[in-house]
């Protein structure tokens, strides 16, 4: 039960982090545009919201395998949690 509190929390805390790299990345074109920052900032602004994506990516894989592992272990692992898988999948 722990793990599965622990993913949801990794999930969630993950989405905020590509909110904050956005805001990074959008305030380091703005300093690119205005002469204070050069390409290599605003590359490595880029290449932050990419990981903070992956980073995402892997904790909703990691809070999906948590589910079920948790849900085979308690015996309630049905068809229809695979139904609502693939529609919480879709963002």
């Amino acid at each position: 039960m722990r793990t599965l509190q622990t993913s949801s929390q990794g999930v969630k805390a993950r989405q905020q982090s590509i909110l904050s790299r956005e805001t990074a990345l959008r305030a380091t074109e703005e300093g690119f545009n205005v002469g204070t920052r050069n390409v290599v900032d605003v590359l490595q602004a880029e290449q932050n919201l990419f990981e903070a994506r992956l980073a995402y990516e892997n904790a909703r894989i990691d809070h999906i395998n948590a589910l079920f592992q948790f849900k085979q272990t308690i015996g309630t692992l049905n068809p229809d949690d695979l139904f609502a898988l693939d529609e919480w999948l879709i963002p």
